[in-house]
C-alpha cells in the first residue's frame, strides 16, 4: 500500500473476487469481509478444505505473474466448532479458534485444528504436517495445529447442488487474512450458498387455495422433449413466458411459476395438485426444439372434471416462437371467453426481440436466478449482458439485468451499494424506454426507489406495474412492502394476500410484510396463524421471531412469547426494539409495536 496504493487495492479486489468464487463453488457462505479479511462458513469439512486448497492454488498461479515485492499471499485457518448466529453476526469459541489458527499458518498456506484433520481422514489426498500444540490468546486449551500439504492426487471437484437446497446450522469456519492484517467484520446469512431470502418448501397441501371470481389458471411446467437435459431451461422459460402473457389479462387469475414449479415431478396427479392450489383450468404441454424448428403441444383442461377443452400442436420455424406464444395465449383467452380490453390486446402483440440467441441467453439467465446465490446472480448477469450485446433494444434483458443489481443491493453482495442502486435504476429506465408495457421493469424501478425512501413515487410505479400485469405475485409483494413502510398497513395486507394467492410459496423476506402488517393493525392471532402456515420461512429471520413474540404477548400468551424472545436473542443478542420500530413511518405503528415487544420482555 505504501508503494502503490491504487494498484495494490485494485489487485486486492481482483484476488478477493477469485476467493469468493471458489468459496461459492464449494458451497461455502461468506458471512463477513473487511479489507483483506474474509470469514466464511461451511456445512462440510471436505468442502471447506477443498475450497481452501483451490483458493491457494489459484492465488499461487496469480502470483506467478506479479513481482515478488507486490505479491499478496493469504493465510487460511480452519476450525470445526459450534458458532452462535445472531441475525447480523456470528460469535462463539469456534470463530475465535479459527482466527487463532489462521495466524499460525504460513503465508500462502493452510492450517487446521486436529478436529478438522480427524474429520477429513482419508477423504482427500492431502498430507497433514504436525505443527504441535500452541497456547494462544483468549483460548484456554492449547491448540493442536496441522499444516496442510497436497498429495499427488489433488482435490476432488465440487459436486453440483440442487437449487434452493437448505443448510443446517454451520459448524465450520474459515478465516482468510493477508500477511499484514488490516481488520475485519462479520455479518450473517442463514443458508449455504444462498441468502436468507429462500423459498418455503412446504408441501402444497399446506397452502390456501385461491378464491377468485375470475377463472384461475395453472400453467404446468412444459415437458422438455428435446432429448437433452440441458434444454430444460428452454421449456421452463417458455412456460414462464406463457404465464406472463396470460397474466396481462385482467379477466384471469394466473398462478405464478413458483406455484406450479413443484408440479414438474409431482407426487400423484398433477391435475389433482393443481386443483388443490385452486386452479379451475390447467394448461399443460411439451416443447421439442431442434436446430431450426420448434414443436409446441398444448392442452387446456378443466381441473375439477379432467375434461379436455381443446388441444393444439404448433410446428413452426423456431424464429416464429413469439408468434406461437401469442397465438397460444389468444386461444386460451378465447376458449375461456374472457373479456379483453384494447390495452390488453396491444400489450400481447409486442414481440420482445428478433434475436433467438438473445432470447435463449435471457432464458438461461432466468434459470440461474431461480437460485438465490452470489455465483448464480453473477452468472445470470453475464447472460443478460450478452443478450443485450446481441440486441440492444431488448427491454426484457435490461430489466432482468437490473434485477441482478437489485439483488446485490438487497443481499449485501457488493462493496459499492450506491453503484448497484444506480445500475438497477438505469437498467429499469432503459427497459421502460424500450418497452413501456414491461410490467417487470416498473416493478424493478419501484423497488429501487423504495430503497432510497421515495415511497410515493415507488407506489405510483408499482401500481403501473400491476396495471400492466395484475397477476405478478412479485409486484403484489413489492407493493405490500412499499405500503407498509408508508404507514398504509390495511392496503399492504390486501397486496400481501393477493401475492400469496398467486404464489403460495413465499420467501422469508416476503412473509415479513404481511406479518408486520397484521401486527400493527392489531390482528395478533393472524400473525401467529401466518407463522404456523409457513413454519420454515417464519423462523428464518430474527425480526419475525420478535414480532411473533410481541403478538403472543399482546394475547397474554407469555410462555410462547418468552420462548420466541429467547430464540430471537440467541440469533440477535443486540436487538434494540426502539431502533427496530423506527422503520415504520406511522407513530401509531411504532407505539403498538413497542407495547407488544416490551410486554414480551424485549428491551
Amino acid at each position: 500500500m505504501a508503494t502503490d496504493e491504487v494498484r495494490t487495492h485494485a489487485r486486492l479486489i481482483e484476488w478477493r473476487d477469485l476467493i469468493n468464487r471458489h468459496l461459492v463453488e464449494y458451497r461455502g457462505r461468506i458471512v463477513g469481509t473487511a479489507g483483506d479479511a474474509i470469514l466464511a462458513v461451511f456445512d462440510s469439512v471436505v468442502d471447506a478444505l477443498s475450497a481452501a486448497v483451490a483458493i491457494q492454488d489459484a492465488l499461487a498461479e496469480k502470483n506467478k505473474t506479479v513481482p515478488l515485492a507486490e505479491q499478496l499471499r493469504f493465510r487460511i485457518g480452519l476450525n470445526l466448532g459450534d458458532i452462535i448466529v445472531d441475525g447480523d453476526d456470528i460469535f462463539g469459541n469456534g470463530v475465535n479458534v479459527a482466527a487463532r489458527v489462521e495466524a499460525l499458518a504460513d503465508p500462502g498456506g493452510i492450517a487446521v485444528t486436529s478436529a478438522v484433520r480427524d474429520q477429513i481422514g482419508n477423504k482427500l489426498e492431502l498430507h497433514f504436517e504436525d505443527k504441535g500444540t500452541h497456547q494462544v490468546k483468549n483460548i484456554d486449551a492449547p491448540l493442536h495445529v496441522y499444516a496442510v500439504q497436497k498429495s499427488t492426487g489433488g482435490i476432488a471437484p465440487a459436486k453440483p447442488r440442487k437449487r434452493r437446497a437448505r443448510g443446517i446450522v454451520a459448524l465450520l469456519t474459515l478465516v482468510a487474512f493477508t500477511t499484514a492484517l488490516v481488520g475485519w467484520w462479520v455479518f450473517n446469512s442463514s443458508t449455504v450458498g444462498t441468502t436468507q431470502a429462500t423459498q418455503t418448501s412446504a408441501p402444497i397441501g399446506t397452502t390456501v387455495p385461491v378464491k377468485s371470481a375470475r377463472p384461475t389458471i395453472a400453467v404446468l411446467p412444459f415437458e422438455n422433449r428435446g432429448g437433452q437435459g440441458d434444454q430444460s431451461y428452454f421449456s421452463d422459460g417458455v412456460t414462464e413466458d406463457v404465464i406472463a402473457s396470460l397474466g396481462r389479462f385482467s379477466g384471469l387469475l394466473v398462478l405464478s411459476w413458483s406455484a406450479v414449479e413443484p408440479l414438474k415431478n409431482p407426487v400423484g396427479s398433477a391435475l389433482e395438485r393443481a386443483t388443490e392450489l385452486g386452479a379451475t383450468y390447467v394448461v399443460s404441454g411439451s416443447v421439442q426444439r431442434s436446430e431450426d424448428m420448434i414443436r409446441l403441444s398444448v392442452q387446456l383442461t378443466e381441473a375439477s372434471t379432467g375434461v379436455l377443452i381443446w388441444s393444439d400442436r404448433y410446428d413452426e420455424d423456431i424464429l416464429d416462437l413469439f408468434e406461437v406464444q401469442d397465438r397460444l395465449t389468444r386461444q386460451i383467452v378465447a376458449a375461456l371467453a374472457v373479456r379483453v380490453t384494447q390495452a390488453e390486446e396491444a400489450r400481447v402483440a409486442v414481440a420482445p426481440t428478433n434475436s433467438l440467441t438473445a432470447y435463449d441467453l435471457v432464458l438461461r439467465g432466468r434459470d440461474f436466478m431461480r437460485e438465490i446465490s452470489l455465483k448464480a446472480n453473477d452468472d445470470a448477469r453475464d447472460h443478460f449482458e450478452r443478450a443485450i450485446e446481441m440486441d440492444k433494444s431488448y427491454a426484457v434483458a435490461f430489466a432482468e439485468l437490473g434485477y441482478t443489481y437489485l439483488n446485490d443491493l438487497k443481499f449485501g453482495w457488493t462493496q459499492w451499494p450506491q453503484g448497484a442502486w444506480d445500475a438497477a435504476r438505469d437498467n429499469a429506465d432503459q427497459a421502460i424506454n424500450l418497452d413501456p408495457f414491461n410490467s417487470r421493469a416498473y416493478s424493478l424501478k419501484a423497488a429501487v426507489l423504495k430503497y432510497s425512501g421515495q415511497l410515493s413515487e415507488a407506489e405510483r410505479l408499482i401500481d403501473k406495474s400491476l396495471s400492466l400485469n395484475p397477476n405478478n405475485a412479485q409486484s403484489h409483494a413489492e407493493r405490500c412492502s412499499i405500503l407498509m413502510f408508508s404507514g398504509k398497513s390495511e392496503e399492504a395486507l390486501t397486496s400481501a394476500e393477493m401475492a400469496m394467492a398467486i404464489d403460495p410459496y413465499p420467501r422469508s423476506d416476503e412473509i415479513n410484510c404481511p406479518m408486520f402488517s397484521y401486527y400493527v393493525t392489531g390482528q395478533f392471532q393472524k400473525v401467529i396463524e401466518l407463522a404456523k402456515r409457513f413454519p420454515l420461512v417464519s423462523n428464518e429471520e430474527a425480526t419475525s421471531l420478535f414480532v411473533r413474540a410481541a403478538a403472543h404477548a399482546m394475547l397474554d400468551q407469555d410462555a410462547e412469547a418468552a420462548e420466541l424472545v429467547a430464540e430471537g436473542y440467541s440469533r440477535y443478542p443486540f436487538f434494540d426494539a426502539n431502533n427496530f420500530a423506527q422503520i415504520f413511518s406511522s407513530e401509531d405503528q411504532r407505539r403498538i409495536l413497542l407495547e407488544g415487544m416490551r410486554k414480551a420482555g424485549l428491551n
